[in-house]
């Protein structure tokens, strides 16, 4: 299963967590569900449906998915 990292400054909105796994095919399946068990990231992830907010990066075994589009 998928581990996903949680800065620093989003903890608080996860229980505190650093890791947390979560089950999904892609990115937005992993983030969707993300979302779902911690409702408050939504805004904090996403400027609108599908559309995750140009500050936040994400990372796929530690490289950017920036660099992977």
């Amino acid at each position: 299963m998928p581990k996903i990292q949680i800065s620093a400054t989003l903890r608080p909105h996860v229980g505190g967590l650093a890791v947390i796994e979560v089950d999904g095919e892609t990115v937005g399946a992993l983030l969707q569900r993300l979302v779902l068990q911690f409702p408050e990231l939504e805004a904090r992830l996403f400027s609108r449906p599908g559309q995750v907010h140009s500050y936040v990066n994400l990372f796929i075994d530690g490289q950017s998915i920036r660099d992977l589009e």
